[in-house]
């Protein structure tokens, strides 16, 4: 059992990375923007971990900030440093979790595609973690058409 959990959580990391380096949407990032401004477009490498805790640092920080320097909501919602990176954030932070689930149900199908080679499973696990994968990829490859950066 011991050995079994072992080779388990080894394969999830090893799947993590080889995921991390794929690209989920392939040939989004060559669209065209939707709103007609290609330097808006955000791009499947911008939503990474890093790039969301930046994002989740200044919304725990920086927002309290500007709302303690500012006297009223008019204020802080004209405030730059408030009216463009609060939206950009929120972004980061929503297209990052997307993207991450949607690369543990990739990794969850390459499990059950593992374990139904060795027969440690049957073909509908299998099917559950592909047609899970699939609607995860797809919502994140539609959030990913339309991302851009608030200006």
């Amino acid at each position: 059992m011991k050995s079994s959990i072992l080779i388990f959580v080894c394969l999830v990391l090893v799947f993590s990375t080889i995921s991390l380096a794929e690209e989920l949407c392939p040939g989004l990032d060559k669209l065209p923007a939707v709103s007609g401004a290609d330097e808006l477009k955000m791009y499947e490498k911008d939503f990474n971990i890093d790039r969301a805790m930046k994002s989740v640092k200044y919304l725990e920080e920086d927002v309290i900030t500007i709302i303690q320097e500012h006297k009223g909501p008019h204020s802080v919602l004209q405030n730059e440093r408030f009216y463009i990176s609060y939206p950009n954030s929120l972004t980061f932070v929503k297209g990052t979790l997307l993207k991450q689930e949607a690369l543990i149900a990739k990794n969850v199908l390459e499990l059950e595609k593992l374990k139904f080679k060795n027969g440690a499973n049957n073909k509908e696990d299998f099917y559950k973690a592909a047609k899970a994968y699939n609607a995860k990829k797809k919502k994140f490859c539609d959030f990913l058409k339309t991302a851009e950066y608030d200006d």
